[in-house]
């Protein structure tokens, strides 16, 4: 079963299914400390992905998998290899994490 796919902006724009096109426009338009985030809605776990342009002019780019333990996050400063994951992470692909060194930060979530 195919879940939809939401985009939320850090501007407050909500968009279902957003094509790769309009995923570049808006890390296009994004300002320093804004957000993009997809997530599976209908999925019985948490499985999203989402960037943030830091002040630095860099993308802090992170995805859940599910549980908390399945967080992993890397920056680049290709903003067409976060358009490509982010694009990729909605079509449902998996080699959009090839293109980057992942490091696993599911423990920083189970500490209590």
């Amino acid at each position: 079963m195919t879940c939809a796919v939401v985009m939320r902006a850090s501007g407050g724009l909500v968009q279902r299914n957003p094509t790769e096109n309009r995923i570049r426009a808006l890390l296009g338009a994004l300002s320093r400390e804004g957000y993009v985030t997809l997530e599976r809605v209908g999925s019985s776990n948490s499985h999203y992905i989402q960037v943030w342009l830091r002040p630095n002019g860099v993308f802090q780019l992170e995805y859940r998998a599910g549980r908390s333990s399945a967080h992993y996050q890397t920056r680049t400063n290709s903003r067409d290899k976060v358009v490509s994951a982010l694009s990729g992470w909605s079509r449902g692909e998996n080699d959009w994490r090839n293109d980057f060194e992942w490091l696993s930060i599911g423990d920083w979530f189970d500490r209590h």
